[in-house]
């Protein structure tokens, strides 16, 4: 019997630095809306479940409602599609491992936190067809660790 293997990763500060972008784009919602910003270094401390959270984070307490925050995700979801590859990149050496990890007949799968709709073609983009399978968050699908 052969038995198949599978690696499976998340993205966002594991695969991919994206600090840089996200942070660059949550400080281009924040300013929109004349909100204060944060750093980079700031926004390490926000991320990590999805980015409806991190848009909560970001914002001041007295502005966190369901409205607010939606109108928010909207503009934080428009600035990042057009430039969620102007400073992102893999992490030193993650090309090579994954190319060792196929050459070894094992299946490669990421699952994040991040919106299915700008995970999939980032990781296309950066690492071609090297992934067997990509999921990222979806609407009314439960973020990691709950993701499925």
């Amino acid at each position: 019997k052969i038995m198949s293997r599978l690696y499976v990763s998340d993205m966002d500060g594991t695969l991919l630095n994206t600090i840089d972008d996200l942070a660059n784009s949550v400080n281009f919602m924040l300013k929109s809306f004349k909100f204060p910003l944060f750093s980079v270094e700031e926004y390490k401390y926000k991320v990590g479940n999805g980015m409806r959270k991190l848009i909560e984070r970001s914002l001041p307490k007295e502005e966190l409602n369901e409205i607010r925050v939606d109108e928010c995700l909207k503009v934080f979801m428009a600035h990042y599609d057009k430039h969620k590859k102007d400073n992102t990149a893999p992490y030193d050496g993650i090309v090579k491992t994954l190319e060792a990890l196929k050459q070894q007949g094992i299946k490669l799968a990421v699952v994040t936190n991040k919106a299915h709709t700008a995970a999939k073609p980032l990781v296309k983009e950066v690492f071609g067809d090297v992934f067997d399978e990509i999921c990222g968050q979806k609407e009314n699908v439960p973020t990691k660790p709950n993701h499925t």
